[in-house]
């Protein structure tokens, strides 16, 4: 009987097959990361499209859209400094999340030193409000609560506020340059973006507008997007020099406040002429010069496309190369009478 002899692979054909398959692998890896980055989009949409959701039901629920903030006439040191809770926070119980509501101090005061207080916010509360879900881009922030721990800075003032954080923004828009303060009611005036400051009631709030504020329609109306935060600039916030003003537009959702402004709205007309393009992600990265008010705008980490809400609950992805003047103004300011369609 023959014995067949089976010769192994010689050195050469091990050396092409490793080769195959490195090409294979080289040609599948953007595929998978092209896959990825979908999917996360998607999320980031899915998201925009949930607070969408939450703003339509507390206006049914409200008879009112909710407003930028809240006031408190008993909790106020001064009128034109509040510190209350903000748009992000009134509107937790119609994103199912009224047990972070109920974690808001009754008086709605969320400055800093309360922050700071294990009497208002222990450490088990500060993880809850750092890890709400449709708060966050994938695409710019793995999982994990994200927030600025207690004592980051202590002094309390009218600037950039410690607390939790978020990727989204509302559209604000301004036409002086009293931005920073439009939850002031001595600014309403200059407040043409889609949400406004809240009627104070005695010791209580409540909504300021219906939808018919939205003069322009739903459907041409920018509420929410992605704001632009540059890599070098995540998880930080400054309350002193240039680090104040560019990196406050990482610092906390939950409070309104003067320089807090920029950490939970935008802007693409600020004071009736300073206009504000979309960013890429590394715009303004490293330069600490590049204030907040100056430069900063709405931008994702998506590649050539930031994620808005639009008034009549849609989302749209819209190029980076939109221009500012002739679209995103239009359509981030409510009665300017100039008729622009979402791209």
């Amino acid at each position: 009987m023959k014995i067949r002899k089976f010769r192994g692979f010689t050195l050469v054909e091990l050396l092409v097959v490793i080769a195959i398959i490195g090409v294979l692998i080289a040609l599948l890896l953007p595929a998978v990361q092209a896959a990825r980055e979908a999917a996360r989009r998607m999320t980031c949409t899915n998201h925009l499209k949930q607070l969408g959701i939450g703003v339509h039901n507390f206006h049914d629920t409200k008879n009112g859209i909710p407003p930028m903030g809240t006031s408190n006439s008993t909790s106020t040191t001064s009128p034109t400094k509040r510190w209350n809770v903000s748009f992000w926070g009134i509107i937790l119980p119609f994103l199912e999340q009224e047990s972070l509501w109920l974690l808001v101090p009754n008086d709605l005061y969320c400055r800093m030193d309360r922050w700071n207080d294990d009497t208002y916010f222990p450490e088990e509360a500060r993880k809850a409000f750092g890890s709400v879900p449709i708060y966050r881009c994938p695409s710019r922030r793995g999982s994990g609560p994200i927030y600025l721990p207690k004592n980051h800075f202590t002094t309390p003032n009218s600037d950039a506020q410690i607390g939790p954080q978020n990727d989204y923004g509302f559209v604000n828009t301004c036409s002086s340059g009293n931005y920073w303060s439009l939850f002031n009611e001595s600014n309403l005036k200059y407040s043409f973006g889609p949400f406004r400051t809240c009627l104070t009631e005695g010791n209580s709030w409540a909504p300021r507008d219906t939808m018919a504020w939205w003069n322009d329609g739903t459907s041409n109306q920018l509420l929410i997007g992605e704001k632009h935060i540059p890599p070098s600039r995540l998880g930080k916030c400054g309350n002193s020099g240039d680090e104040k003003t560019a990196y406050s537009g990482d610092c906390s959702y939950l409070p309104i406040s003067e320089w807090g402004m920029f950490a939970i709205s935008r802007p693409f007309l600020r004071n009736g002429s300073a206009t504000f393009p979309l960013h890429r992600p590394s715009d303004f990265d490293n330069d600490l010069t590049k204030s907040v008010q100056d430069n900063i705008g709405f931008g994702s980490y998506h590649a050539g496309i930031c994620n808005f809400l639009i008034g009549d609950g849609s989302v749209r992805g819209i190029s980076i190369t939109t221009s500012v003047d002739n679209v995103l103004v239009p359509l981030s300011h409510v009665n300017d009478g100039r008729s622009v369609s979402v791209p």
